[in-house]
């Protein structure tokens, strides 16, 4: 792992596509208002990235910093009050989806493109508490490949292509497989569904 270091734009991108589609699924299940909300923070930091929009900084513009912190309390606010006396699954992934708009937006070194894979693995992952049909679990493969694919890319040096970078990371999913299907056909999942 390298040392902390500023994203360029081009990396930016690598980080956008995983998170949008490991949220896809997620979408008819949330409140309107967070995927509208998540995709205007995506803007927000991709106008950043552009040049176009001022990004939030503390130091340097702390009235766009405590508007984020107002965005992040009135993001919990929303979800409470969308799922009053059923703070479950349902809640969970609405405050990680909430998160993860939000970490956008504080998207600057690879310790948040860390982060904000990180959420994208999560995303992934409850994705099952909701389906776990063939079509879902392909659908999050390909997710989990991109996931991968951006992190390895991040830590590549720039002579790599993001199809060498693809085929490393689909050796690394391929890798895991084996412990995949053993949990798969060893843990009960009948007793857990929600």
């Amino acid at each position: 792992m390298q040392e902390n270091r500023a994203l360029n734009a081009s990396e930016l991108k690598w980080c956008f596509a995983p998170v949008a589609l490991a949220l896809a699924p997620h979408v008819p299940r949330l409140p309107v208002v967070l995927p509208l909300a998540f995709v205007l923070l995506m803007g927000w930091r991709w106008g950043g990235a552009l040049g176009l929009i001022a990004l939030p900084d503390r130091v340097q513009r702390p009235l766009l910093w405590w508007l984020l912190q107002a965005l992040a309390i009135t993001a919990f606010v929303a979800v409470y009050f969308s799922y009053p006396g059923r703070l479950g699954r349902d809640a969970g992934v609405a405050i990680l989806t909430a998160m993860a708009g939000l970490k956008f937006v504080e998207l600057r070194t690879t310790r948040d493109y860390y982060m904000v894979c990180l959420l994208a693995y999560f995303l992934v992952v409850t994705n099952f508490l909701f389906s776990q049909s063939i079509p879902t679990a392909l659908y999050l493969l390909g997710v989990v490949l991109l996931t991968t694919t951006s992190l390895v890319r991040l830590n590549s040096p720039a002579a790599l292509s993001g199809t060498d970078c693809a085929r490393m990371a689909g050796l690394m999913v391929a890798e895991s497989l084996p412990l995949m299907l053993a949990f798969f056909f060893l843990l009960d999942r009948k007793s857990t569904r929600l």
